[in-house]
C-alpha cells in the first residue's frame, strides 16, 4: 500500500495500470477500508474461525496455547468462543507483543502471556490443555518494525525476534560463519539454489576478506551484494535478496528447531485428546511439521502392518 502526499501523485499512479514490468501486468487500484488494509502495528490472523473449530475451543473452559501471541489476533477470537471458564495463555519473545498481551491481561481474565518461547510452554503449564496453536514465521508488525527483515528498507542488519537479549544479531552471525556454513544455510532455510547460495556466500566472504567486522554493513548494502551475487532476476518477481533475509532470520532466530522443540512440547501438553493447530506459510516450515507428523504418527486400525 503507498500513500500519496498529494493528489495528483495518486492520479499518476493509477495511469500505469495494467502496465508491463519485468514481463508482467501490473494492476495499480485506489485501496479501501476492506480486505487486507489494516491499522499499522496490526495483524489479521490468518483462518482465525478455522483455528478456534481445529482447536475445539468453542463453549469450551478447556486450557488452551496461543504459542505464538503476535499482537493477539487468533487469542482473541479464541477467547471470543471460550467458555466463562476457559482460559487461555499466550507465548512470545518479542517485546512489542509481551507489551500487547499484557494489556489483553488486563481485559480478560482468562488470559495470562508468557514471555518465553512457545518450546519451553511445559514450564509454564499445570494440567493438560485442550488445544495448542502455532502460527510459526513472521508477523507484519515485525516485518514493518525497523529490525532489518526487510532487504527494501533500510536498517541494521538485526533479524532477532527477541531484539532485548543478548543475543546474536544477524550481522554477528555473518561476521562468526564460514563460507561453507552460510552457503549450507541459504540453502536449507532460504531455498536459494546451491549455485546461488554459493555465489552470495563468496561475496560475503570477500567483504570480510576487506572489513572483517563488516562494520559499515546495512540492510541495503547486504541487499545489494546479495542480489549483485545471485546475477539475474527470479521468475517470480520479488526482491532478489529476500531468500537470503529469510534464511538469516531462520538462523539466527533458530526457528526450524524452535518449531520441532515446539510440536514435541505441544504435544506432551495436549495428551491424547488434545489437539495441536500449525500454521506454516514457507516449504521448509511445513516440510518440519510433515517430518515431526510421520515420526510420531500411529498406524490408522486398518493399515497393514510391515
Amino acid at each position: 500500500f503507498v500513500t500519496f502526499a498529494e493528489e495528483q501523485g495518486l492520479q499518476n499512479a493509477l495511469q500505469k495500470d495494467g502496465h508491463k514490468l519485468g514481463g508482467r501486468n501490473i494492476s495499480v487500484t485506489i485501496a479501501t477500508t476492506h480486505g487486507t488494509c489494516q491499522q499499522e502495528g496490526t495483524h489479521t490472523p490468518a483462518m482465525a474461525s478455522e483455528v478456534v473449530d481445529v482447536l475445539g475451543a468453542r463453549h469450551s473452559n478447556g486450557v488452551f496455547v496461543d504459542g505464538t501471541f503476535g499482537r493477539g489476533g487468533h487469542s482473541r477470537e479464541i477467547l471470543k468462543a471460550l467458555g466463562p471458564s476457559g482460559r487461555l495463555h499466550g507465548f512470545d519473545v518479542d517485546e512489542d507483543a509481551i507489551r500487547a498481551g499484557k494489556q489483553l491481561e488486563k481485559q480478560d481474565s482468562r488470559f495470562t502471556i508468557h514471555r518465553a518461547p512457545f518450546s519451553q510452554m511445559l514450564k509454564h503449564l499445570g494440567d493438560k490443555v485442550q488445544g495448542v496453536l502455532l502460527d510459526v514465521g513472521i508477523s507484519s508488525p515485525q516485518l514493518d518494525g525497523g529490525r532489518g527483515f526487510r532487504p527494501e528498507v533500510e536498517g541494521p542488519v538485526d533479524m532477532r525476534f527477541d531484539a532485548s537479549e543478548q543475543s546474536e544479531t544477524a550481522l554477528q552471525y555473518l561476521v562468526r560463519v564460514s563460507r561453507q556454513e552460510l552457503a549450507a544455510a541459504l540453502e536449507a532455510f532460504g531455498g536459494e539454489r546451491p549455485a546461488h547460495a554459493r555465489r552470495i556466500a563468496d561475496a560475503v566472504a570477500l567483504a570480510k576478506a576487506e572489513d572483517p567486522s563488516l562494520s559499515s554493513m546495512t540492510t541495503s548494502k547486504l541487499a545489494q551484494l546479495a542480489s549483485a551475487a545471485k546475477g539475474h532476476r527470479e521468475y517470480q518477481q520479488m526482491h532478489p535478496a529476500k531468500m537470503t533475509f529469510q534464511a538469516l532470520r531462520v538462523a539466527v532466530n533458530r526457528e526450524f528447531a524452535e518449531l520441532r522443540d515446539g510440536l514435541e512440547a505441544a504435544t506432551e501438553a495436549c495428551g491424547l485428546n488434545g489437539a495441536v493447530a500449525v500454521l506454516t506459510w514457507k516449504h521448509a516450515e511445513c516440510a518440519v511439521v510433515v517430518d515431526f507428523q510421520a515420526t510420531h504418527s500411529l498406524a490408522e486400525k486398518d493399515s497393514m502392518l510391515l
